[in-house]
């Protein structure tokens, strides 16, 4: 290859570097994120967002890629949550909340969404565009969602975990350690309940700061799924069951596993999680859906065999367990895809 050549190639691939970081800055930051109105998911505010690496996704309805990723961003969140990653999903599209919740549903993602969000300066065009965050504040990636969550693992490595990122710790460093490592949380506690209760004056202190935001954290867990029981039973089982598991062998955990099994005893949510069961297990035949409902009978033509199965699915369900969240969350999705009941 000639020397003119080689000019003319290492110029173009300058142009096109230049253009990318013209068309995706990086000089975003935590602070100008405007959270919206939240639809799905725990609930999130502004003050959780400092200390910990975030992931903001912008996504739309009517965006087949979009769309598509959404389990995927589901199972990163599930997957690094406790680590302290918080993924955000920003719908950025005309549509109803009910059509955007129900969508969600349908693809089994329940992470936290909000729509009339934005970061300022983003001037976002294109839909999916992930921005991340690491734990500083800073935006380290934005673009294209995909291998998002290699650059989220290796943001959380140099991350301290959330629930201590205030906390200054010397001689408890080991607690912050521990969580960082991914040990149980009930367990760290017990570290730190025992190192509160030493002789030296500065670990005693560092331990009781990491013990009171612990316990902090398991109780607000708790008092999260009990304010969620009426509208989501299941989620909020499934969230109790999992602060029973997370602090196994302390009293919060203790006062969790109670909880579960005096809910459980009940008739009326025991028939409200047998129901939510059922819609789990219709809602994954959803995720083999290809295509977007709106294109009408392309849709349906080649989605015939799911979509039959989902409607005999969601018709034995409401028939079943009439009157509960499960069997009107099934006539909302029998809706999005047309499906008679």
């Amino acid at each position: 290859m000639n020397r003119t050549l080689l000019a003319a190639v290492a110029a173009l691939a300058l142009t096109a570097t230049t253009s990318l970081a013209q068309e995706f800055p990086l000089d975003l930051t935590v602070s100008g994120i405007t959270l919206g109105e939240q639809i799905v998911g725990d609930t999130v505010d502004s003050g959780m967002l400092p200390n910990r690496v975030l992931l903001v996704e912008f996504w739309g309805v009517n965006c087949p890629p979009c769309v598509a990723s959404l389990p995927k961003l589901d199972h990163i969140w599930e997957e690094n949550k406790e680590k302290g990653l918080l993924v955000l999903g920003f719908h950025s599209q005309n549509a109803t909340n009910d059509q955007v919740k129900s969508l969600l549903s349908s693809k089994g993602a329940d992470f936290p969404n909000f729509v009339g969000a934005n970061v300022a300066g983003a001037n976002v065009r294109g839909i999916p565009h992930a921005v991340l965050f690491d734990h500083t504040g800073k935006c380290i990636y934005r673009g294209s969602p995909s291998g998002i969550e290699s650059k989220a693992k290796e943001a959380l490595e140099v991350a301290p975990n959330a629930l201590v990122a205030g906390l200054e710790l010397t001689k408890a460093k080991a607690l912050a350690d521990a969580l960082k490592a991914g040990q149980p949380l009930g367990k760290v506690l017990k570290k730190a309940q025992d190192m509160a209760k030493s002789k030296d004056e500065v670990t005693a202190t560092e331990a009781a700061k990491v013990v009171e935001v612990l316990l902090d954290h398991a109780n607000k867990e708790i008092e999260r799924a009990t304010g969620m029981k009426e509208t989501a039973p299941s989620a909020a089982y499934t969230r109790l069951q999992k602060t029973a598991s997370d602090f196994s062998g302390t009293a919060p955990g203790d006062e969790a596993k109670k909880l579960a099994a005096e809910w459980k005893k009940d008739s009326t949510f025991s028939k409200e999680l047998k129901a939510g069961e059922m819609l789990g297990q219709i809602k994954q035949l959803a995720t083999k859906l290809n295509g977007n409902p709106a294109s009408g009978e392309a849709f349906k033509i080649s989605n015939k065999k799911t979509l039959a199965d989902m409607q005999a699915g969601l018709q034995a369900l409401v028939k079943k367990y009439k009157g509960t969240v499960a069997a009107k969350e099934a006539e909302e999705l029998a809706t999005q895809y047309g499906l008679q009941l």
